[in-house]
């Protein structure tokens, strides 16, 4: 006979009760899947990532062998500029995402033609590229992720090393919203019940396996809304994931280093510039003249080098919308690139991350370089970090930035469309939704005040100001009175109720407005002469009435300029070793994004 020892019978009982506990809190929420009475919601699954949780990325990585897909065949004595490019990219399963971004990079960096596309980038180019996806709660999926980054197939002819991680976040439970409906119809305590479904809920990763066994299908829909589904992350995962923590990956991964080592080793002549471009481009060729996108970094360098003497720190030449795109966002696009050209004469534009590089001096590692942002919360802006760390590390110079219009690399657009756009074929002047579309902040173009006012901000180093709205505020006001669509809002609401006729009226007039302002900025004084002037020329054979109302608008513009220009003077003028010119700089910035905006809309007028 076999002895054992029995726990006491209350022990027993304590047990089974919160069995049957656990049991009746998740049969709740599981029957909610198996009913065939009921639609099926994935709200109904009792857990939801929590956006307010911070992304933390595995210390593990994983890679294909060999680690270095062998180096550059750099030319003996070489002076041509070296690139290192580092790509972060979303594992998408079934799909060969590093074939196909390799061989883009191939065929499309330099010349026209693949062949000589080819050839250059055998000697001059090397790719780190970081696959990367959320840690799943299915560990068939996190198995699979493995997999795929160690049995990428190899691509000839470039020098390229692929290294993969997971990335965690947490899940915070849920009440289905069906249950909370039930519980306040039909329980004398439905408060009690929620607490005690929630107490009584088996994990996150229980619970999602529990409801696979049951049924396969359902499981895979709710992993797929709530993490991930193809290149599209869940709206969740897509506030919680952190950028900056995965660039930053890719500077510190040896892999980055022994490139740069090896470039400065064998030529030791050549300048050497870190890369980032994104997996989702599709073409990274000029739509234009089919040049590679390296070769008009070679352009731009040398254009650069020969006019001031010295290598830019920061370069880009933007990005585009395909050529089938909505026209709406296309012309979004080309006017945020038009802007942030004009601004980086002055101040720095955000370079797009899907396209910047950036020079590493002789000395330096690419570890000096940073993403990362200070606060707790900062996931994203990475090369706005970058860019502001490099300068404050004395590893570039603010005024060493070049940013070229041309718009080579042709990204994935889908995270910039809105439901005012869809649909249409062509940008309509007569329809003022699209020109609030043109200037969206969705589209994260610097035709949106405050987006242009926060960037020239980031770059302002002022102090003691009582918040970033006492500088923005006043950039956004000054920014406005040359920004065509700010005015056209203006005038409609001056002089006619008519948006179209509005818009005709300021195209007409824009460039004569915009020197009449710049008169009466440079020389307060003079303001009636130049209104007299522009009011005569344009309401010449029109009422006096009419001609009161444009008077009332352009006054209505200028007040609003020196009213801007006053509290922002006074915070300027209290910093210390600030440049005497800032505020002109300011102003110019403010002048020159206006008109970039207004030939982008006569070019499709």
């Amino acid at each position: 006979m076999i002895e054992t020892t029995r726990p006491p019978r209350y022990i027993i009982e304590s047990r089974i009760d919160a069995h049957l506990k656990y049991k009746e809190a998740n049969h709740r929420w599981l029957d909610l899947f198996s009913n065939e009475d009921e639609d099926f919601d994935v709200n109904n699954f009792p857990y939801i990532p929590d956006v307010e949780s911070l992304a933390t990325l595995s210390r593990v990585t994983f890679s294909g062998s060999p680690r270095l897909n062998h180096f550059p065949e750099v030319e003996e004595n070489s002076k041509n500029t070296k690139f290192v490019v580092l790509m972060p990219a979303k594992a998408v399963f079934k799909k060969e995402r590093v074939l196909n971004i390799l061989n883009i990079i191939k065929n499309e960096s330099y010349g026209t033609a693949a062949k000589e596309s080819n050839d250059w980038v055998r000697k001059n180019l090397a790719v780190v590229i970081a696959l990367n996806r959320p840690f799943s709660i299915d560990s068939e999926v996190n198995d699979d992720f493995s997999y795929q980054v160690c049995s990428e197939k190899k691509v000839q002819g470039i020098a390229y090393s692929v290294f993969g991680f997971s990335w965690f976040f947490k899940w915070k439970s849920q009440t289905p919203k069906i249950l909370k409906d039930w519980a306040a119809g039909f329980l004398e305590e439905p408060d009690l019940y929620l607490k005690t479904f929630n107490q009584f809920l088996y994990p996150v990763k229980t619970a999602y396996l529990l409801l696979k066994s049951l049924d396969q299908d359902s499981a895979m829909i709710v992993r797929e809304s709530l993490e991930d589904r193809d290149d599209k992350l869940s709206k969740e995962l897509g506030e919680i994931i952190n950028m900056q923590k995965i660039r930053q990956k890719l500077l510190t991964n040896p892999a980055t280093q022994a490139y740069l080592n090896n470039f400065t080793t064998l030529a030791p002549k050549s300048p050497k510039y870190l890369c980032s471009l994104d997996a989702d481009a599709i073409t990274i060729r000029c739509r234009e003249d089919q040049k590679g996108l390296f070769e008009h970094y070679d352009d731009l360098i040398a254009s650069y080098l020969k006019k001031r003497k010295i290598l830019p720190d920061f370069l880009s030449t933007g990005y585009k919308a395909a050529a089938n795109e909505n026209p709406v966002l296309q012309a979004a696009i080309e006017i945020d690139m038009e802007v942030r050209s004009v601004m980086t004469a002055f101040f720095p534009a955000y370079f797009p991350e899907p396209n910047m590089a950036w020079l590493v001096k002789n000395g330096f590692k690419a570890s000096d370089f940073s993403f990362m942002g200070k606060a707790k919360k900062d996931r994203k802006l990475e090369s706005l970090r970058l860019m502001q760390n490099a300068i404050n590390r004395n590893l570039a110079n603010i005024d060493n930035l070049v940013f070229g219009k041309c718009g080579h690399v042709t990204t994935n657009t889908e995270r910039m469309r809105t439901k005012t756009i869809e649909g249409k074929t062509r940008v309509t002047f007569s329809n003022e939704s699209d020109f609030q579309s043109l200037r969206s902040s969705k589209v994260q173009s610097h035709a949106f005040p405050r987006t242009w006012a926060g960037q020239i901000y980031n770059f302002l180093n002022i102090k003691g100001a009582g918040g970033i709205t006492n500088v923005t505020t006043p950039l956004m006001g000054i920014y406005s009175v040359f920004h065509p669509i700010s005015l056209i809002q203006d005038y409609k609401s001056h002089i006619f109720d008519s948006w179209n006729q509005s818009f005709k009226d300021v195209m007409n007039f824009y460039i004569d407005y915009a020197r009449c302002m710049v008169a009466i900025y440079n020389k307060p004084t003079i303001r009636k002469k130049p209104i007299q002037d522009f009011c005569n020329k344009y309401k010449k054979n029109s009422s006096e009435a009419e001609k009161q109302s444009l008077e009332i608008f352009l006054n209505f513009e200028i007040n609003k300029m020196f009213a801007s220009k006053a509290p922002l003077k006074q915070i300027l003028d209290k910093q210390v070793n600030a440049d005497p010119n800032i505020l002109t700089k300011v102003f110019n910035v403010a002048i020159f994004s206006g008109h970039a905006i207004f030939s982008v809309l006569q070019r499709y007028m």
